[in-house]
């Protein structure tokens, strides 16, 4: 098991990690050590395998915890395609219906970041996130549309 100032990466750790936290009382506590663990292979195909065995586990659960893990790479320099990775995880996350998650996934199609830009997609996540109740995608979907509709973003229609 690796403690946050361990340099060694154990992918079977993380998995453990990851079995710990869904069935313990202190759940916060071990997701952010599992988020230290897999955060330091930096590969997001172990990364994706990870999660993916996780979810076999509480959708629920494992849905806020990818929401956390694309947040943290999210807002991570040093790996490289960080963008990328989050973007990957947060669309994991929306699976489980976080509302968070499909917001941001919306936010990152409608800017482009780690993904091609695609503002039709962007406000299906809004919309999705809206009608769930989020508050902040509905601001988002409307800022949005006011856009297009103004002409000041252009959806390509190929």
């Amino acid at each position: 098991m690796l403690t946050p100032n361990s340099d060694i990466y154990d992918p079977e750790g993380a998995v453990k990690q990851f079995e710990d936290a869904l069935l313990s009382k202190h759940k916060e506590a071990f997701l952010y050590y599992a988020i230290i663990d897999i955060f330091k292979t930096k590969d997001l195909e172990d990364i994706m395998n990870i999660v993916e065995l996780a979810h076999k586990f509480s959708k629920d659960d494992v849905g806020i915890m990818t929401l956390k893990l694309g947040d943290t790479i999210m807002r991570s320099t040093d790996i490289e395609d960080h963008q990328e990775i989050a973007f990957e995880l947060y669309l994991l996350s929306e699976r489980s219906h976080q509302t968070e998650a499909m917001r941001k996934v919306g936010y990152m199609l409608e800017h482009g970041m780690g993904v091609e830009q695609d503002y039709e997609s962007a406000l299906n996540f809004y919309k999705e996130a809206a009608d769930l109740g989020d508050l902040q995608a509905k601001e988002l979907m409307e800022d949005l549309k006011r856009n297009i509709d103004s002409g000041y973003v252009i959806i390509d229609d190929d």
